[in-house]
């Protein structure tokens, strides 16, 4: 994917090895890539809403931030004792060739 076709606050999906691939720039410009399956329900995250920051799963809002982990579960009330910080979707190490937005390059 050309860098340039992912602004700042955008999303878009592809597939690596058969793996489907969400590929996000946040607010502040860096690239991550997390894997486009939310753990629970199967639903892509893709679907969902992303605030330059966070992905939000449409299902149920459980909310990923760029290394794959869950930081956010609304549906939990107070005393339900679920570590939240270890459920991941999966993320990928993605950066920018030599500097500029022209190539993605992401490590399966």
């Amino acid at each position: 994917l050309a860098g340039a076709r992912l602004p700042r606050g955008a999303m878009r999906t592809t597939r690596l090895a058969g793996e489907p691939l969400l590929l996000c720039r946040g607010a502040d410009g860096e690239v991550f890539a997390l894997r486009d399956i939310c753990p629970h329900r199967g639903i892509p995250l893709s679907h969902g809403r992303f605030d330059g920051r966070e992905v939000e799963c449409c299902y149920h809002g459980w909310r990923f931030a760029a290394d794959g982990r869950c930081t956010a579960i609304p549906s939990l009330v107070p005393g339900q004792d679920l570590a939240v910080e270890r459920i991941r979707c999966g993320a990928y190490p993605c950066r920018e060739v030599q500097g500029k937005p022209d190539d993605l390059a992401i490590r399966h």
